[in-house]
């Protein structure tokens, strides 16, 4: 069984997650879900993991808060709605995310592979049909996490001046 190790803003030597597994039970039984509660906790500190893993791959604002950290937060230079959030602090919305990613990990992979890069053109199966369109995103989309990483991302418009 994986240890997990939360960083919580004071960079903690070999973190490897924003939360634990009581944390997600806590974010679970808040919001009706009960089955966190029922899995094994090998199943749920694996589900935290692979929710720290979907994590660090997004492109957020601002900087590092140290050069040697182990996660992609803390940060600094980064606000949200006009408040600047401390250099020493993991955002709620953030803990929030990977509380709802461990909470899907757990019913299968975050990113699964996808034949052919998931480009369906049209599929049909007896009289039901999915056609994607031109340009759509072969990748899965989870619209609440979405929702909370956005003010904490960086904008797809964005410019580096040099």
């Amino acid at each position: 069984m994986a240890t997990l190790i939360v960083e919580d803003g004071t960079i903690v030597a070999g973190a490897n997650t924003f939360v634990d597994v009581a944390t997600v039970l806590t974010y679970a039984t808040d919001h009706g879900d009960t089955t966190w509660a029922l899995s094994p906790v090998d199943a749920q500190n694996a589900a935290i993991l692979n929710a720290m893993i979907y994590l660090e791959a997004k492109p957020f604002k601002g900087y590092p808060s140290t050069s040697d950290q182990s996660l992609v937060w803390p940060r600094g230079g980064v606000s949200v709605f006009g408040w600047d959030i401390s250099s020493d602090k993991i955002p709620s919305r953030l803990i929030s995310a990977q509380c709802e990613l461990a909470i899907k990990s757990l019913s299968g992979s975050l990113s699964p592979d996808l034949k052919r890069g998931g480009g369906i053109k049209r599929q049909k199966v007896d009289v039901i049909e999915t056609e994607y369109f031109d340009g759509a995103s072969a990748t899965t989309t989870y619209q609440v996490i979405d929702q909370l990483l956005a003010p904490l991302l960086k904008s797809s418009t964005t410019l580096v001046l040099a």
